[in-house]
């Protein structure tokens, strides 16, 4: 679900995920909210779906997550 920050960015509320999906293989977990990845916030939804679609090209990926009210950083180092 989509969700628009007070100053404009984006976050996206993470329900229904599917089992052995990427966000499963990541942990990221239902009602978690996805609100910032590599350490910059979200201006749109195609910039996010871009980045998951070629999560097998990436060496790293940082996410960003609100989980529980807590902020939760998930930090992954992909071998090629």
């Amino acid at each position: 679900i989509q969700l628009r920050n007070p100053d404009g960015t984006l976050a996206f509320k993470i329900t229904e995920i599917v089992p052995d999906s990427v966000y499963t293989n990541l942990g990221i977990q239902n009602e978690d909210i996805i609100t910032g990845i590599d350490g910059k916030s979200i201006s749109d939804l195609n910039e996010v779906m871009t980045k998951f679609g070629r999560i097998n090209e990436l060496e790293q990926l940082t996410i960003d997550v609100q989980r529980d009210g807590s902020k939760v950083t998930l930090d992954y180092k992909f071998s090629q």
